[in-house]
């Protein structure tokens, strides 16, 4: 039973440095305090947190007028093209009922022709003004998503937010 059990976990050592090697990065992470879920498939990252007026929150109800930002640091993993990455960030609002209230398809459109050094891909962020047609007393989802425009990597980031 001891050999299996170690034959089972020099398997899963092996399979762990071959997938560092490739660069390849996969899996979901979830803040219980605010229930910002993020899964990335592709693209690595450090953290993923909420930002309001510069401070870290794990808040998710808001007032009306605050600007929250969805932070993404140490994104890696891009393909490169000519010392150049490609990424792609969009965010989806959708009401209680899933309709879609607010979209944005692609915030880094202005960099599609020329790309940006890796360095500076490495930390994104998105943001959301509360306000407008969120409702004061509603709940809402808010999914946003950064990507790999030359490759395949994805970064996905939902939450549920409620304003006060």
């Amino acid at each position: 039973m001891l050999k299996k059990i170690s034959m089972g976990v020099l398997v899963l050592l092996v399979v762990t440095l071959v997938g560092c090697e490739a660069n390849f990065s996969k899996g979901v992470n979830k803040d219980l305090l605010s229930g910002l879920k993020v899964d990335n498939d592709g693209l690595a990252y450090d953290e993923v947190y909420l930002t309001v007026d510069d401070e870290r929150t794990s808040e998710n109800m808001f007032d009306i007028g605050t600007e929250v930002y969805m932070n993404f640091t140490g994104v890696d993993y891009f393909e490169e093209v000519d010392g150049k990455v490609f990424p792609g960030a969009m965010m989806v609002v959708a009401d209680k009922n899933g309709k879609e209230i607010l979209e944005e398809d692609d915030m880094f459109a202005m960099y599609d022709e020329d790309g940006v050094l890796p360095e500076q891909a490495s930390e994104m962020f998105v943001s959301l003004l509360i306000g407008d047609p969120m409702v004061e007393g509603e709940q809402y989802t808010w999914y946003s998503k950064i990507w790999d425009k030359v490759g395949d990597g994805t970064i996905e980031a939902t939450m549920d937010i409620g304003v006060n």
